[in-house]
């Protein structure tokens, strides 16, 4: 009798190889099993997603086939098949071999690279969907031109209630040309009806903000990301700003803002957006609308670290006046490609004298003018309380300067204490930095992850 072919990469192993023949096999099992969980974190979280897959087997599957002892503590470790990635290129009995091995453990789940013309098999939609574990994470990537996909339609009526799911990321491409123009008020569908009190990380990205709201009370991190061409209105945002009397980071995309329905009162007001407990905010905007805009409705006195992509001198200039008042305690200030002067310069540092940590992103292969003027003696010195400096090292000649101003910081008795720079030049080029024993040196390949301590691989945030 002819035996049907296995999924891909879930065959038998091999002979197996003495379990005598090496030292790691004396690893306990609960050091070794957390050892695989480690080895699946990408080591370049940089990559987009499923790079590693195209090229080579899953980790989880190439550990579990050394030998049979490694293929035991592999099997029998639930969490290092929890991820089941809804793809077209991975076939039912696939998907079904690592549901059944994560057992009890809650999955995540990413459904993802489905084109409008495709269909999720419905075997793979009951698959995900009639479970008793719930899930922890889900991504939903959906491109349809019809509104009402299948999977949401699942989704709408989640039967977990009140699930564990802590990280919920849908992206929506299109929709219904009926519905290209979103209503004044709030008009969305809700998702998740039972309830997901552990629900602290949503990302809403495409048609998702405007027509699909998950439970958002408990969220502690939002990402908004209207990548599409159709205004949103105030009273819109408002109501998934503040939803969550929680809400910490709030990360904001996107240009299309109904300005005829935003309020001319200042933020304190009824009709603001208050944010009470707002420690991190992020906003790109791709033609500088959203800052002043913004930023000059939302009182958030809490925050302590404004990141801003692409902002340019004018995009700020009626948010100054009011800026210290916004965020009275703001210590971290990050700006990403930014083109400001000497004189803007001199305009943020009055606004927020306060400043300990501070990040300059840019791909020019000019110095940052800030590095001249923290270290200037000849005027009044910029953010005295300045510790901890980022910023990208693009020609190996810039370390003299970046030289320079750490020893005159030092000397003005403002000395940092920590100099990280983004790099991709040979480690020889920072010697006459490395020198120096005034700060400490750190080098990164790769920007930080936002927010600050997330604790798990954010592989979704690409707008930034």
């Amino acid at each position: 009798m002819q035996v049907a072919n296995p999924a891909p990469h879930l065959y038998d192993p091999p002979d197996p190889v003495s379990a005598n023949c090496s030292p790691i096999s004396l690893i306990p099992d609960e050091i070794l099993s957390h050892i695989f969980v480690v080895g699946q974190i990408p080591v370049h979280p940089t990559l987009p997603f499923d790079t590693a897959a195209v090229v080579s087997p899953q980790f989880e599957v190439l550990v579990s086939h050394v030998d049979q002892h490694w293929r035991h503590v592999a099997l029998s470790t639930r969490s290092l098949w929890r991820r089941i990635d809804i793809i077209p290129r991975k076939t039912i009995t696939e998907l079904q071999t690592y549901h059944d091995r994560s057992k009890t453990c809650p999955t995540d789940i990413r459904l993802d690279h489905w084109s409008w013309k495709d269909l999720v098999p419905q075997v793979l939609i009951d698959l995900v969907m009639h479970n008793d574990r719930g899930w922890r994470q889900a991504v939903i990537n959906i491109s349809t031109a019809k509104h009402y996909h299948p999977f949401l339609k699942h989704l709408e009526n989640f039967p977990i209630p009140n699930g564990p799911i802590e990280h919920l990321s849908l992206c929506v491409d299109q929709a219904e040309s009926c519905r290209s123009h979103p209503k004044m008020q709030p008009d969305f569908i809700q998702i998740m009806k039972s309830g997901a009190p552990q629900l602290k990380f949503v990302r809403l990205r495409g048609m998702a903000p405007y027509y699909f709201r998950p439970p958002l009370t408990a969220v502690t991190t939002l990402h908004l990301e209207l990548t599409k061409a159709i205004t949103m209105a105030y009273p819109l945002m408002k109501s998934i700003l503040t939803a969550s009397p929680s809400l910490t980071n709030l990360s904001l995309y996107g240009e299309p803002i109904h300005f005829m329905t935003w309020p001319t009162q200042s933020p304190q007001t009824s009709q603001g957006m208050n944010l009470p407990q707002l420690r991190s905010l992020r906003l790109w905007g791709t033609e500088g609308w959203i800052f002043n805009v913004v930023l000059s409705h939302i009182s958030a006195p809490r925050v302590h670290s404004l990141y801003l992509k692409e902002a340019r001198e004018a995009d700020l200039a009626a948010f100054w006046p009011s800026s210290h008042q916004s965020f009275p305690i703001l210590r971290k200030l990050v700006f990403h490609e930014c083109d400001f002067t000497e004189a803007s310069y001199h305009t943020v540092c009055e606004a927020f004298p306060d400043i300990a940590d501070f990040t300059v992103y840019s791909t020019s292969f000019n110095t940052p003018i800030i590095v001249e003027l923290l270290g200037n003696p000849q005027s009044t010195p910029i953010w005295p309380n300045l510790k901890t400096l980022h910023l990208i090292l693009n020609a190996s000649d810039e370390q003299e300067l970046l030289y320079d101003m750490v020893v005159a910081r030092a000397d003005m008795n403002l000395p940092l204490s920590k100099l990280r720079i983004g790099t991709r030049l040979p480690s020889g080029v920072l010697e006459t930095l490395e020198r120096q024993k005034y700060v400490e040196v750190e080098t990164f390949a790769v920007l930080d992850q936002w927010p600050e301590g997330l604790v798990h691989l954010d592989d979704d945030d690409v707008i930034f």
